[in-house]
């Protein structure tokens, strides 16, 4: 395994303030959520980044009590050359 997937394995373990992962509030319709939580780097790859989400359901950081999962990613169109963040 390489270094770089081990820290990926560490991170979503452990909870972040919002200061560490630099997001802001999100104000959803029956609560607003902080900035800060537990999150993982999931893979460009669609089979992986469905197994890492399936580990998660499977150590019980996904189950029926669970509020909210956000997905951040960032799109990039070099005909235009606009990125876009989406959440």
């Amino acid at each position: 395994m390489k270094i770089y997937e081990k820290l990926k394995l560490l991170t979503r373990w452990f909870y972040k303030s919002s200061e560490e992962t630099q997001s802001v509030n999100y104000h959803g319709n029956v609560a607003t959520y902080g900035g800060g939580g537990y999150f993982l780097d999931l893979s460009d790859n669609k089979t992986i980044a469905s197994q890492m989400l399936k580990e998660l359901e499977d150590h019980n950081w996904i189950d029926i009590g669970t509020r909210a999962v956000f997905i951040d990613f960032t799109l990039y169109n070099a005909n235009v050359d606009v990125m876009v963040i989406t959440k």
